[in-house]
């Protein structure tokens, strides 16, 4: 009796799958993990909000649910482990809108829902969006820079779609220091009498922390590799020798700009592209913005230039659709609309208070956002056209892009280790060998 239904409640179980399979799809679930990395939880979901009404009456999508990823702890471990679940077992939420960890300038709270997204597009968990956005009806895609756009792409088609980005240069007085942007290598920066100081500036380890000037830890590992990993075939972009020699030129770097006070020095800043490069609103053209520096300010830009030549873009936040997704064409409206110039221009969720368009902290995928033509905050805000051009002609030697992930948090850990021995006169080898095995590893898991 017991076997006989055993056996009924399996077949129950098997009619409920395939009939709930061939119904309606239930409701279109959108991801939103960002509270991990901005810490402002009750912000965001006002922010979403305020998305989802005008989602909702604007864009014609319906039945439709918002699932935030809990900011920290056991909830957000609790979370994670049954997305990936869902996931692997070809379901998931159908929409995903992520903000990377391991960025130089964000600590995550918590472990990333997708490890290392360059590698998760290359598994096929995401749709590819080709034929969507031929069609699309909201987003200016063809102002969306090229560059930054193909890091989303596979073989397959795009897979995901970069929100915002960090692009790290070293600012100074155009009256001051003139340079003109090019695609030279890391060593040829290091190379150059002129441009030896922005090198030590962008690549000692320290970075600007506050609008007074002053310094902080930040190791630039990434930036200067460029390209970190081959994805596909699960294999780092650099060898060991190279990792060990770009921390000790760290090091020497630490020396220079210490021996020439190079922090206290005034006119000029470091960051990455964003608004603070000049702020033409607000009716206050002489507000300060750094180490003397004043927003009407005209300002040449040094890149951070790369190993393989050229400046490296890191994505901040992107956005992909779930390939298990049943309703594609809702799920890809509910991107291209986030994505609609006027919403980039005027949502607090694209507003510096979480980092996405932030004043010095990343840029736009929308190429012209920022300027005068495009302003933000309603309109109060954008950037003058000289300082516009200026990081125009950055953006244009981008010739890596990054998703932040595991990779760059090891090598944010393993600079942190070093740091700690150099500075005790220890040596440091063998953590750069063990850094090395474990991004390795990581590749391959």
């Amino acid at each position: 009796m017991r076997k006989k239904v055993r056996v009924l409640l399996v077949i129950i179980m098997i009619t409920a799958m395939f009939s709930g399979c061939a119904g309606e799809p239930g409701p279109l679930r959108i991801c939103v993990d960002l509270a991990y990395i901005a810490g402002d939880t009750t912000s965001i979901d006002l922010a979403m909000y305020d998305f989802e009404v005008s989602l909702e009456k604007n864009a014609g999508v319906t039945n439709f649910a918002v699932e935030y990823i809990p900011e920290t702890g056991a909830e957000r471990e609790t979370a994670l482990d049954r997305i990936r679940t869902e996931i692997m077992s070809g379901g998931g939420p159908d929409v995903y809108i992520i903000h990377c960890a391991g960025g130089s300038s964000f600590l995550p709270r918590g472990e990333a829902l997708f490890l290392q997204p360059e590698k998760a597009m290359e598994t096929g968990l995401f749709l590819p969006l080709d034929e969507y956005i031929e069609n699309a009806r909201y987003a200016e895609w063809d102002k969306f820079t090229p560059s930054v756009m193909n890091a989303g792409r596979t073989e397959e088609g795009q897979m995901l779609i970069p929100i915002t980005y960090s692009l790290p240069a070293a600012m100074y007085r155009a009256a001051d220091f003139q340079h003109t942007p090019t695609k030279m290598t890391w060593d040829e920066m290091l190379s150059s009498e002129q441009l030896y100081d922005s090198a030590a500036r962008l690549g000692d380890g320290f970075g600007m922390k506050d609008m007074g000037g002053g310094f902080g830890l930040d190791f630039p590992l990434d930036y200067i590799l460029g390209k970190l990993a081959d994805y596909k075939n699960e294999e780092l972009a650099f060898t060991e020798e190279e990792l060990l020699n770009h921390v000790n030129t760290m090091f020497e770097l630490q020396k220079h700009t210490a021996k020439t006070g190079a922090y206290d020095t005034l006119y000029w800043s470091e960051g990455s592209l964003g608004i603070l490069y000049s702020d033409s609103s607000r009716g206050n053209r002489d507000r300060l913005t750094r180490n003397g520096l004043v927003t009407s300010d005209v300002f040449s830009l040094v890149p951070f230039y790369s190993d393989d030549g050229g400046a490296t873009a890191m994505v901040q936040i992107y956005a992909a659709v779930n390939s298990n997704t049943r309703r594609p064409q809702d799920a890809f409206d509910v991107i291209d609309y986030f994505l609609a110039t006027n919403r980039m221009q005027n949502s607090e969720l694209l507003d510096k208070n979480f980092y996405m368009v932030g004043k010095d902290t990343s840029m736009s995928i929308h190429e012209e956002m920022c300027s005068e033509a495009y302003p933000l905050n309603r309109g109060t805000e954008y950037t003058s056209e000289e300082n516009f051009a200026a990081m125009s002609a950055v953006r244009d030697q981008i010739t890596n892009v990054q998703f932040a992930g595991q990779l760059n948090i090891e090598l944010q850990n393993m600079m942190l280790e070093c740091y700690d021995a150099h500075r005790f006169g220890e040596d440091y080898t063998g953590i750069v060998h063990r850094a090395y095995e474990t991004m390795d590893r990581i590749l391959g898991e």
